[in-house]
């Protein structure tokens, strides 16, 4: 099927004398961009040049295309394009669907920029109506000029490697679809090219107003800046095109270095956080750290978009520099804090009851007997049993939110709450000396804003088990230990550490 595609458009080049080079594209649909010819592919079409000549390769290439017209609403012209774009897909003979949305409700909403907003729009509808067609992927018709425009916008921001590399021909977006990518054949293609095939084939691309409007920060670079650079190098596109491809190229080979400094970083994650080993992460080289700490903010929120140097750099101090909060503003909803070996990136401010056993202050329960204690955001399980061989397999520590103590050596009620000024511990293995539990917290690198609210197991006014930390040397476990009391903290919704 792939012979009879690449005879047909072939065909096609010679009776239209195309100005596209066959073997250019059809290596790009191919190679680059992974396309299977024997699939369909559905072609973001909004009846411009650029998109009218993306659809027309694809078809003559072979593909089962698809147009897909999403309509933003955003001008008065924006109804009579639709029509139009339908009109083109029609002489072509090529399916057509289409769609929309209320963007500027969206940019109010979401408080949004236009651009942001038409963006977030449009992908999701298009992968949407991928998913249900059940098609390989999303072809966009992203130019050689749009690299080079792309570039150009990251370098003004002060983006760092991974912007200067441009678009990538095939590209997954997580935060709209997981599986399905989106594919740019025609990043090889320079929009005169795109132009020369509409009028080649004798069709007219619909004209979109808003794209030479200088109200976008795009179209100032297309209409102003491009142009200047190229009157001190007429090659400066091409130049810029294949600086691109060679940033590519390299970053590649940098990919598993980077990798496995994120590995090696990574702790867990939910939906609201993502949190990286502090000091893994400090004895890594500054280019590695940055890296680590990008990937953190696109791990966590996918549609992130220009991580300019400043935010970088600010991440970067604050992992490596001490606050008396231990948090700290990022931009937008983003904040990131330190706790103990743990830093982590949050979207909204750091809630501690996620991290760290916490309790509502001035908070109290009683527990008379073996069964169970529902607090606000943790349950407590109590049960009494003889020492077996299961055991064994029990942290006799209490370091993490398990422990077991003697229970002839504790006493109900056990009284649960949080610490009192210059209260004091017999830690295990220190022979029954005593600390300050404020020391006691210290050396074991807990947080000072998760202190005060940190949940204590209390029998006969002595602590027993701090949760997390450990047990007294008063309540441990021995050889002649016949009966145990078993506890087990549990936070009611997902934990950082993976423990339910």
């Amino acid at each position: 099927m792939v012979v009879d595609s690449r005879n047909r458009f072939v065909q096609v080049v010679n009776r239209y004398n195309l100005s596209v080079n066959f073997e250019s594209f059809y290596a790009c649909c191919v190679e680059q961009c992974r396309l299977d010819p024997g699939k369909g592919v559905l072609a973001a079409f909004s009846g411009g040049a650029d998109s009218l000549s993306l659809l027309i390769s694809l078809k003559q290439a072979g593909f089962n295309v698809t147009a897909a017209h999403f309509n933003h609403h955003l001008r008065d012209e924006a109804d009579r394009d639709e029509q139009a774009a339908a009109d083109l897909a029609d002489r072509l003979g090529i399916p057509f669907i289409s769609g929309g949305a209320d963007v500027p409700a969206v940019v109010r909403e979401e408080k949004l920029s236009v651009e942001e907003a038409a963006r977030q729009c449009r992908y999701t509808w298009l992968l949407e109506q991928a998913q249900i067609l059940d098609f390989q992927a999303v072809a966009i018709g992203h130019t050689a000029d749009d690299q080079v425009e792309t570039i150009l916008m990251h370098l003004l921001r002060g983006s760092g490697l991974d912007g200067l590399t441009g678009m990538p021909y095939r590209q997954v977006f997580p935060l709209w679809n997981t599986s399905i990518p989106v594919v740019r054949p025609l990043l090889d293609t320079w929009r005169e090219e795109t132009e020369a095939i509409c009028r080649n084939v004798g069709l007219e691309p619909v004209q979109d107003a808003s794209n030479i409007s200088p109200r976008f920060f795009r179209n100032r670079i297309r209409l102003e800046l491009v142009p200047y650079l190229r009157d001190y190098n007429p090659q400066a596109k091409q130049h810029l095109w294949q600086t691109a491809r060679i940033l590519a190229e390299e970053q590649s080979l940098l990919e598993n270095v980077k990798s496995q400094a994120w590995t090696d970083c990574y702790i867990n994650r939910s939906e609201q956080w993502l949190s990286l080993r502090l000091t893994t992460l400090t004895e890594l080289p500054e280019s590695l750290r940055k890296s680590v700490l990008r990937r953190g903010l696109l791990e966590l929120k996918p549609g992130l978009r220009d991580i300019d140097y400043d935010i970088t750099r600010r991440l970067l101090d604050f992992s490596t520099g001490k606050t008396r909060s231990g948090e700290m503003h990022l931009f937008n909803d983003l904040w990131v804090n330190q706790s103990g070996d743990r830093l982590t990136i949050w979207i909204g401010r750091p809630a501690l009851c996620d991290l760290y056993p916490q309790m509502e202050p001035d908070s109290q329960y009683i527990i008379q007997q073996s069964g169970s204690l529902e607090m606000a955001e943790w349950d407590l399980l109590v049960q009494e049993g003889n020492v077996g061989m299961e055991d064994l397999t029990i942290d006799r520590n209490g370091g993490d939110y398990l422990a077991q103590l003697n229970a002839d050596a504790v006493a109900f009620p056990l009284v649960i709450r949080g610490p009192k000024p210059g209260e004091r511990i017999a830690p295990l293995g220190m022979g029954g000396k005593t600390q300050k539990l404020s020391d006691y917290f210290i050396n074991r690198k807990i947080p000072r804003q998760a202190r005060r609210n940190w949940p204590l197991v209390i029998s006969d006014d002595q602590v027993v088990w701090v949760p997390g930390v450990g047990i007294s040397e008063a309540a441990a476990v021995t050889p002649q230990t016949r009966r145990v009391l078993r506890l087990s903290l549990r936070l009611k919704i997902h934990r950082p550490d993976g423990q339910a």
